[in-house]
């Protein structure tokens, strides 16, 4: 492969690791808040039908705004650090 293919497939290989490691850390996060709580119906339980389908998506905008937060806090330095923009 050529340097002008190889460096953004570099970029972003390393921007979807980092999108894939910050997703697992927004759900565990999520995750250990909800049992905190009690019981976290859709995120932590079996599939058992449509309504945990339901439940389920219904997470989504909770892991997506702690997410955001998590970005709005360490992208700055997790971009410092690696150089990926």
């Amino acid at each position: 492969m050529t340097a002008k293919i190889r460096a953004p497939r570099g970029r972003f290989g390393a921007w979807t690791a980092a999108l894939f490691l910050w997703h697992q850390t927004a759900f565990v996060t999520v995750s250990s808040l909800g049992l905190l709580g009690g019981r976290v119906p859709g995120l932590l339980t079996a599939p058992t039908g449509s309504l945990w389908v339901a439940e389920r998506l219904a997470w989504l905008p909770v892991i997506a705004i702690v997410l955001s937060g998590q970005w709005l806090a360490f992208h700055r330095v997790e971009r410092s650090l690696t150089g990926v923009a």
